[in-house]
């Protein structure tokens, strides 16, 4: 049976060689990875947080609108 696969789409992305095009190839030379994998790396991270951020923000909403308190989550937390 053959199994069919999918290829890849690509993104370009053009930026210049600046300070910041220099440190990302530096990162990834010294992490022995591919600019492409440091990049990639950092999008899955910079997505996480603002899923995360999403989620608290409407824990928040939630939270307000039950009325309710630290106290009912086992709280008071550190600020």
């Amino acid at each position: 049976m053959k199994t069919l696969t999918k290829s890849p789409k690509t993104l370009n992305i053009i930026f210049p060689m600046d300070d910041f095009g220099k440190q990302v190839e530096a990162l990834a030379k010294q992490e022995h990875r591919t600019v492409n994998a440091v990049l990639k790396d950092a999008f899955r991270k910079y997505r996480s947080q603002k899923i995360l951020q999403m989620v608290m923000k409407e824990g928040r909403r939630l939270a307000r609108k039950n009325k309710l308190t630290e106290k009912d989550f086992g709280g008071p937390f550190a600020k």
